[in-house]
């Protein structure tokens, strides 16, 4: 059991529509990563986790967030063709205690 109450637990994670057409499947893949990897450190969770996605001299930023407690960590990637349409969006991961949703910002 985890020491937070929001677990994002690994068999109950879903996607948006928008996700499922829009997002890259390897894009999806890199997102739930690196959440896991919040998991595994001794941060504590918030319910919303947010990614923006920035391009910065050709290089793709996924810029990871939650508000409480304030976290924030930045990876990169080089900038290829099929990512670049994601420039300038957000993407959230929410946990209601009974599954995460992976959806667009302006999905919510």
């Amino acid at each position: 059991m985890s020491k937070y109450k929001y677990k994002f637990d690994t068999g109950k994670r879903y996607k948006s529509r928008g996700i499922n057409t829009k997002l890259p499947i390897p894009i999806q893949v890199i997102l739930w990563s690196i959440l896991d990897q919040h998991l595994q450190s001794e941060t504590e969770i918030d319910y919303l986790q947010i990614f923006k996605f920035v391009e910065e001299n050709g290089i793709l930023a996924i810029k990871h967030s939650q508000e409480q407690p304030d976290y924030k960590k930045q990876y990169t990637m080089r900038m290829c063709d099929e990512y670049r349409v994601l420039t300038g969006s957000t993407i959230y991961i929410i946990d209601d205690k009974d599954h995460s949703t992976m959806l667009f910002a302006e999905e919510y």
